[in-house]
């Protein structure tokens, strides 16, 4: 793999309204590599690392690595090969593709600068095409002209074909194992799926003959690819498929869109022309949002004290980089409006912000949102502290990646303190993106129903309330509290404050499956 002083030339472009852009997506960015003809980009990884193919002026196809840092590109190209594509890359950085050379085409795997070839046993063609973060790998592979597809899993070599079709063929693979492909059926349609565990799901873009779902994430819940109402695969649009709602995305200006990758943040890869030819351009879509603060406060607490927010972020990079923070106030859904503060943070340092919410004029209680307008996020973390104590621990807050929020299927527990007359406990929820909906279920430590409701908040929501308040009844001793999402994305906790020492802690719903 060479290295090259290239870099990649990124046109920031915002996403139009009128598109049907998927509401994950802020802002898009081109993606050319220089002096390349063509470009495509196939893979993204959490941190934003993108894999790809470029072809030269010379019309040789050559793979290709973006780091997310810098932005340098780093060309790659098995030895001995005469045409390479790069297409999966994992959250390790590794690298899965195809390579041809003398003796036909092959996928490969390039993990920490070494090569190593991928061949389904007997076949006369293979590829590479996902790789998840464990190194589970899937591809293609061909024996005569029929097209398989494989798993390869601890070294094992597994055949994937969906029954009674004439085709299959397989191009993602998330964390928990579940893989996205098409497949072909005997009338010449081309159908989308999605395999979740043992179970496959066709999924067939509306009016569609050509569905590929191509990148997947999120144990299945979002996945990305392309489809077509036109035989001849000319006029091709780009779409988000999640927990069954699709979204259709068209790159603005394009005559064709494809998306073939998507990372666990929602940010996604692919290619577009203007012309519909078979020149190309590739782009990078970015998530609304880096992160989330789920709590924020400039407001009185119990016994004359108030709570203050203060903010530390940390470039740990070599290179400037500068973003927004944005305080999205309690029950009031989040709009560009919101107060934001600019920051700017060059290689190294470290910035306080001791009264958040002072800084920004502000009061009462919200969430931050903290939107990188670099490819680079800071290391950034919260605390809300007791203004009587001002260096004391105070409840500590971790930036919330998009990818932690419970979502449809994976909702999570939060437990109630045994003590409810000397802990007070806060119930929180901010929402992501288009919303949620959820289902809140209450039992007793004997594990005995006391309550369950349904709710739905729109996006970009924050509220806090009591516990009683938000369940409309008292908590008792042992009690659980279970959130089962069933549209949308939301980060939801529980905030519990001592009224002896005045100290508070927050505690995030982790995610476990419903």
């Amino acid at each position: 793999m060479k290295k090259h002083s290239w870099i990649a030339v990124l046109v920031s472009v915002a996403v139009m309204a009128g598109l049907a852009a998927p509401a994950r997506a802020a802002s898009c960015a081109q993606i050319d590599i220089s002096g390349a003809k063509s470009t495509s980009s196939s893979g993204i990884n959490p941190r934003g690392d993108i894999a790809g193919q470029f072809t030269d002026a010379t019309n040789v196809v050559h793979g290709f690595l973006i780091d997310h840092r810098t932005g340098q590109v780093s060309v790659i190209d098995p030895p001995g090969s005469t045409r390479t594509t790069g297409v999966g890359i994992n959250a390790r950085g590794d690298i899965v593709g195809r390579y041809d050379n003398a003796t036909g085409a092959h996928g490969y795997l390039l993990s920490q600068g070494q090569f190593t070839t991928l061949q389904f046993p007997g076949s006369t063609f293979s590829n590479g095409m996902g790789i998840n973060a464990r190194g589970d790998i899937v591809g293609n592979y061909r024996v005569g002209t029929a097209l398989h597809a494989y798993s390869l899993v601890g070294g094992v070599y597994l055949n994937i074909d969906v029954p009674g079709a004439t085709a299959t063929s397989v191009s993602g693979i998330d964390e928990s194992g579940d893989v996205s492909g098409n497949y072909v059926t005997s009338d010449g349609v081309t159908h989308g799926f999605i395999v979740k565990g043992s179970l496959l799901i066709t999924a067939d873009a509306p009016g569609a003959i050509f569905t590929y779902v191509r990148g997947i994430t999120s144990g299945g819940h979002l996945a990305m690819g392309s489809h077509s109402a036109d035989k001849n695969l000319v006029l091709i649009h780009g779409f988000l498929y999640e927990d069954g709602k699709w979204t259709s995305f068209d790159y603005p200006g394009a005559a064709a869109t494809t998306v073939f990758g998507v990372n666990s943040r929602g940010d996604f890869v692919g290619d577009f022309n203007t012309d519909a030819g078979n020149l190309f351009h590739g782009y990078v879509c970015r998530s609304a949002v880096d992160g989330v603060f789920p709590v924020a406060a400039l407001a009185p607490g119990a016994f004359g004290y108030s709570f203050k927010t203060s903010i530390k972020l940390h470039n740990p990079y070599e290179s400037p980089i500068s973003g927004n923070l944005i305080f999205r106030r309690q029950a009031v859904p989040g709009s560009s409006t919101d107060p934001t503060l600019n920051y700017t943070l060059l290689p190294y340092e470290t910035r306080d912000y001791p009264d958040f919410l002072s800084s920004l004029g502000q009061a009462g209680l919200g969430s931050i949102d903290l939107v990188a307008t670099t490819a680079l996020v800071p290391v950034a973390s919260a605390r809300i502290y007791n203004d009587r104590d001002p260096m004391g621990i105070g409840a500590h807050e971790d930036l919330i990646g998009p990818e932690i929020a419970l979502l449809p299927g994976e909702g999570g527990s939060l437990l109630t303190p045994d003590d409810l007359q000397r802990y007070r406990l806060n119930i929180g929820v901010r929402t992501l993106g288009a919303g949620a909906s959820m289902t809140v279920t209450v039992r007793d430590r004997a594990g005995v129903l006391r309550k369950s409701f349904t709710v739905a908040y729109p996006g970009d929501f924050f509220f806090q309330l009591s516990a009683d308040a938000f369940l409309g009844l008292p908590l008792q001793p042992g009690d659980s509290i279970r959130f089962a999402v069933t549209a949308g994305r939301a980060v939801v906790y529980g905030a519990t404050a001592d009224n002896t020492t005045q100290q508070s802690a927050i505690s995030i719903v982790t995610r476990s499956v419903d």
